[in-house]
């Protein structure tokens, strides 16, 4: 049951129009491709109401935290030539709506309402609900535009309005980096000069390497197209914190390495080309930026007959390389590289605010995992799409694949494999075939 929403005032320190930035204008793409599923690109999350405080305090934390952050308070209208923009609005009201879950399971209910599209042209990129049980608040609904915050910024979001909602947040001081500042800084002359590196980098690469891994399709067209799974295990994120401190890696590093060797063994090819995303935040006021920053670039690993080991080692300086063309103009590289060609992607979720790993010297042990089922978006841009974090000192992997394209396609499969695969580098460093291993198993 939908209670009427209260209005929830909103400041901020300017009004402000401005071009969307690079990263922006590569999510859009992607959010148009995927309709009408675009709404299951949102993010959200539910927080915790703690006891005592009612929908008046939560509207004054909502405020707080939309008036501190410009791109919550943002739209993204279209220009008249059909070009996509931000407008900040310095100073209106936000509607905080209320929901009875009325014996409906809040997960799903929050499911539901989250997977309503923005309406961007009237919409600021951030929404709030609160899930009530009669007059007990269960939680904090919050839906953000992929617009307006990549996963750095969605940790970012959730961390304040965690520490706002229990009264433990300390106001800071307005200004920093916001995407306004950045879409005018990429439009100035040192901008267009990096973006010209950048996209020069781009031509380089597909001119050396070729991005498409699965180019024959399967013998049969099965439906449902897209299938995928979720694996959770804390056994795999023990392993894979063993095998970053052995390697003097990130424990992305190792992540991006699994699915190198899943490309590699599953395309017969002794290199996996991938897309990834690149986080670009680089210095400390990129890091501190509340906004969408993360864009994809591209890596090629070399797998071949190497150890899952050594694999790594190529991961980890495959990503030095990647980051260095992650910071661009959409449109400029869209001329040079047919991004449609890239069939495989990784995306590791890693944020500054992390859960503690194993302790060092401890073994990759822990209950045994689960794989569950999930429904993908009907739509995907890759025949192979990974995404990893870790949370509650457990690694969390969702893995979908194309069925056309893949002949060994089963996600559950395929993720139990890579969790094999990395428990068992980090118990025994012995270097044997990452490919050989991996196909005893599929």
């Amino acid at each position: 049951m939908l209670h009427e929403p209260i209005r929830v005032a909103v400041t901020g320190t300017r009004d402000m129009t401005a071009p969307a930035t690079w990263s922006q204008l590569g999510i859009w793409r992607t959010m148009r491709k995927t309709r009408p599923d675009e709404g299951r690109m949102n993010i959200r999350f539910v927080l915790p109401v703690p006891g005592g405080l009612r929908i008046e305090d939560v509207g004054r934390v909502v405020s707080a935290t939309v008036s501190a952050h410009e791109a919550l308070r943002t739209l993204h209208p279209l220009s008249p030539d059909g070009q996509l923009t931000q407008v900040v609005t310095g100073r209106g009201e936000l509607p905080l709506s209320v929901v009875d879950t009325g014996g409906e399971d809040p997960a799903e209910l929050a499911d539901k309402l989250a997977d309503v599209p923005f309406d961007h042209a009237r919409e600021v990129a951030s929404r709030f609900v609160v899930l009530a049980d009669g007059d007990q608040l269960l939680g904090v609904l919050v839906v953000l535009s992929p617009l307006a915050v990549d996963w750095v910024a969605e940790q970012m979001v959730r961390h304040e309005l965690t520490g706002r909602l229990a009264g433990r947040w300390a106001a800071r001081p307005p200004g920093g980096l916001s995407p306004v500042d950045l879409a005018l800084a990429e439009n100035s002359p040192t901008g267009q000069a990096a973006n010209r590196l950048a996209v020069a980098r781009w031509a380089e690469f597909v001119d050396s390497h070729d991005p498409t891994n699965f180019p024959v399709r399967g013998p049969a067209q099965p439906t449902p197209r897209w299938t995928g799974a979720v694996l959770r295990s804390a056994r795999m994120a023990s392993a894979a914190g063993q095998l970053a401190r052995d390697l003097g890696v990130s424990v992305s590093a190792v992540h991006h390495a699994t699915s190198a060797v899943l490309i590699a063994a599953l395309s017969g090819r002794p290199v996996a080309v991938m897309h990834n995303m690149t986080s670009n935040r680089a210095t400390r006021t990129e890091a501190e930026c509340l906004g969408r920053l993360a864009q994809a670039s591209v890596s090629a690993v070399e797998v071949a007959a190497h150890s899952f080991r050594q694999v790594v080692l190529h991961t980890a300086s495959a990503g030095v390389r990647s980051y260095a063309m992650g910071h661009y103009s959409t449109s400029d590289v869209d001329a040079v590289v047919d991004a449609d060609l890239f069939d495989g992607y990784h995306n590791s979720r890693f944020h500054r605010f992390p859960q503690p790993l194993e302790p060092a010297g401890g073994e990759a042990v822990g209950p045994d995992p689960t794989i569950t089922g999930c429904q993908p978006l009907s739509f995907n841009t890759h025949q192979f799409k990974a995404e990893v974090s870790h949370e509650a000192g457990e690694a969390h992997w969702t893995l979908v694949t194309d069925r056309w394209y893949l002949p060994v396609s089963a996600p559950e499969r395929l993720l139990s494999a890579m969790e094999a695969l990395v428990v068992e580098a980090a118990r025994n460093p012995v270097a044997t075939s990452a490919v050989s291993f991996v196909d005893r198993l599929l």
